[in-house]
């Protein structure tokens, strides 16, 4: 019997509460220091627990000597957010800043160009909410940073990096010198296969495409989807590097407390200044403060703080500290969504996921369809339609199952496929709405802007048509989904292409650069590559996605999670050196 969503939920935690205690035991969660207990200064304050502040709270705090704050705006996870499978439920709740985009010109249209910019308010930030794609992006990647004169940055550099904080639990990657099997991130398959993980790749095998490990050296693959998961639970950053240090004592933790500007006296970051419990508080730093709030929320903390463009800073009366280009460089991954529906085929509908067996199954045994990935994705392909001799720029998600929010969709057998250009050229901005920190910012990603993004990513819904008429595929009768995809309805060809990347796309969710790191010589930087120290100013780093100076050919999680790893031995040394 098909439960009804609400019926799901509450059969799921009394399941839970019965069979799987620890998933709801509010003290296995991070500890919430109370504000009697707050030091009045630390050697480090972290602004943001996300998928960089967790690691650098770690590593950091391995010192006995050092005093840690990690101050996080959000509160904790919960057992909807552990439960991978679940994840699109998290999506515009309270764990969610809900950001939208300014008004977009041709992207976006089913939802009037306003494109939602999800991004976690929660411990672990985006770790928690995502959906969990473990991917490093391709070499030439990281060899572009270093030829932009970011030394030491080069895939060389990095990929010690990634394998450090690395552990991978499949067999058959583990022996691989590209993967690490020690570090506190655990990395494997999905434990819920359906048939069509292998149909996947298959039907890239009949394009001419390889079956391959894309974190390897060659990316341009299908591969199964290398998930942060361990064991049938979510792996954000939270719980791979803050749970298993939740006794250290020179850590402190405050969450649902928002940072509203740094205090800074003659360019030297003494401190910050933090919104909790409608109170205004203040704690220093006596060697410096790390802000890893993610690439729309450090932006603007530090315009907050009168870092910034001169004339944004002055149009809200701020006073300007440092003219520096904070928001002025960020860049997106652009997605399109595509539905079909298929006949008499194995995909993850309500009647195998919302059902008293599928709960009991993950529950009891730990297994069945609540532990398949997000959005029921199995298998990853990266190709570039002009030249298999080129890094790919292109990148679609195989996904077993439709829409699991609402139940428009009833029991019809839909798959979904993500395609993602990976391979941007438009670059947008954030700026300030206000100067009052409770506002969001303004987001425009100016997705499309450059017209090669679209024809790059409606390449890809072509290619993707190609693969649905492969004799793999093609069995189960597959046909466009049109009442997901109304306003594409009746069309077909190059011309549905067009119509889905204008009323289907939306953001990546991987944006980066707003505070982009470079060499001294770079005047559109704001980072110093060399310390990831602000230009012009001592005891402030920015360690998180804004200072990625491109975007990689990838989902971003793990390689901000290398950033961190890098960044926090940078740190080191320079106080060993000290």
């Amino acid at each position: 019997m098909i439960l009804s969503i609400p019926a799901f939920f509450s059969t799921f935690l009394s399941a839970l509460q019965t069979y799987f205690p620890e998933q709801v035991d509010p003290n296995l969660r991070t500890r919430n220091t109370p504000q009697t207990e707050v030091a009045r200064a630390y050697d480090f304050i972290i602004v943001g627990a996300g998928s960089a502040g967790c690691v650098l709270a770690n590593r950091l705090s391995e010192n006995p000597n050092w005093t840690v704050l990690l101050i996080e705006a959000g509160g904790n996870d919960n057992y909807i957010s552990d439960t991978p499978f679940l994840a699109e439920f998290l999506l515009n709740t309270e764990i969610d800043w809900n950001y939208t985009t300014a008004r977009e010109e041709g992207a976006c249209l089913s939802t009037g160009g306003i494109c939602s910019v999800n991004r976690g308010r929660v411990i672990g930030g985006s770790s928690t909410i995502n959906d969990l794609i473990y991917v490093r992006g391709n070499r030439q990647d990281y060899d572009d940073w270093e030829a932009l004169g970011n030394h030491g940055w080069s895939y060389k550099d990095v990929l010690p990096y990634f394998i450090k904080a690395e552990n991978m639990t499949e067999r058959s990657l583990a022996n691989s010198k590209y993967h690490g099997t020690r570090g506190p991130l655990t990395v494997q398959y999905s434990r819920f296969v359906t048939p069509f993980r292998d149909d996947y790749v298959r039907a890239a095998i009949e394009l001419g495409w390889q079956f391959g490990d894309y974190n390897a050296k060659n990316q341009s693959v299908s591969g199964y989807q290398q998930t942060n998961l361990n064991g049938p639970l979510r792996e954000s950053t939270a719980r791979a590097y803050l749970n298993p240090i939740r006794d250290r004592k020179n850590l402190d933790i405050i969450l649902n407390s928002f940072v509203n500007r740094v205090i800074i006296e003659d360019n030297v970051a003494t401190g910050v200044e933090y919104f909790r419990d409608n109170n205004t508080y203040k704690v220093l730093a006596s060697k410096e403060v790390i802000i890893s709030a993610g690439t729309v929320d450090t932006a603007k903390l530090l315009m907050l703080s009168g870092i910034g463009p001169s004339k944004e800073l002055q149009k809200h009366n701020i006073d300007v500290l440092l003219d520096l280009p904070v928001g002025s460089h960020y860049v997106d991954h652009d997605d399109v969504i595509i539905f079909y529906e298929l006949t008499d085929a194995p995909t993850v509908t309500p009647s195998v996921w919302r059902t008293n067996e599928s709960i009991l199954a993950y529950a009891i045994n730990r297994k069945g369809p609540l532990t398949l990935a997000p959005l029921g994705c199995e298998t990853l392909s990266f190709y570039n339609p002009q030249s298999s001799e080129k890094p790919p720029s292109l990148e679609t998600m195989h996904c077993s199952t439709g829409s699991i929010v609402s139940d428009s969709e009833g029991n019809r057998n839909i798959l979904r496929f993500v395609i993602l250009n990976i391979e941007p050229y438009s670059v947008g901005n954030v700026t300030l709405r206000s100067n009052d920190f409770r506002d969001p910012p303004i987001i425009q990603q100016n997705m499309f802007q450059d017209h090669r993004d679209r024809n790059n990513l409606e390449e890809g819904v072509m290619r993707l048509m190609q693969l649905m008429e492969t004799e793999t595929m093609s069995k189960y009768s597959p046909q466009i989904y049109e009442e997901g995809m109304p306003f594409c309805a009746g069309r077909t060809g190059s011309d549905f292409a067009k119509c889905a990347v204008e009323y289907y796309s939306i953001p990546g969710g991987h944006c980066i650069g707003t505070a982009k790191m470079g060499p001294d010589s770079d005047p559109d930087s704001v980072i110093s590559s060399k310390d990831l120290v602000i230009k012009g100013m001592k005891g402030l780093r920015v360690i998180d996605g804004s200072i990625m100076p491109t975007l990689p050919r990838a989902n971003t999680n793990a390689i901000i999670i290398m950033l961190a790893e890098r960044g926090a031995d940078i740190i080191k040394n320079y106080y060993r050196t000290e």
